[in-house]
């Protein structure tokens, strides 16, 4: 096994400004945008993130815009969904749960508010009901919601 000790990376291209710094516990600090190609997995006291993320259009058939470590999206029905998250994403059911979805019109069938039917650590389940009290259910045309977990 080969291993590299340093303290700090520099490109070549710079003028001896350090681009990537180690100190002695092992902390790393970079100079300017870091990116990662791959998983990034972060540990530590505040290492809160946002685990998953979902963005999509629940007009007529269901379609995904974009997401993070979300597998797949179900339509349970008339202004109901249950994302499916990717294995490990969350250690239990108790994670963040954010939700909004697009005000599309000024009437009761077109903007609404999202709530969380129920959630475990491989899915949640939301409904997006009409305001007032009715109760009344309504497909979103986007709905956006976004997990975090410590």
């Amino acid at each position: 096994m080969s291993k590299i000790i340093v303290n700090s990376i520099t490109h070549s291209g710079n003028s001896g400004t350090e681009n990537l710094t180690l100190d002695n516990s092992g902390n790393v600090t970079a100079a300017g945008n870091l990116s990662v190609t791959g998983n990034l997995s972060v540990t530590g006291s505040g290492a809160s993130l946002i685990k998953a993320w979902i963005c999509y259009d629940g007009s007529g058939t269901y379609e995904v815009h974009s997401h993070l470590n979300v597998t797949s999206l179900d339509d349970d029905g008339l202004g109901r969904a249950t994302i499916n998250f990717a294995a490990n994403t969350f250690s239990d059911e108790l994670y963040c749960k954010l939700l909004s979805s697009k005000r599309e019109g000024y009437n009761n069938s077109t903007h609404g508010v999202m709530y969380v039917d129920s959630a475990t650590s491989s899915s949640c389940s939301v409904r997006r009901c009409a305001p007032g009290s009715s109760g009344s259910l309504s497909d979103p045309n986007e709905a956006s919601c976004a997990f975090i977990e410590n």
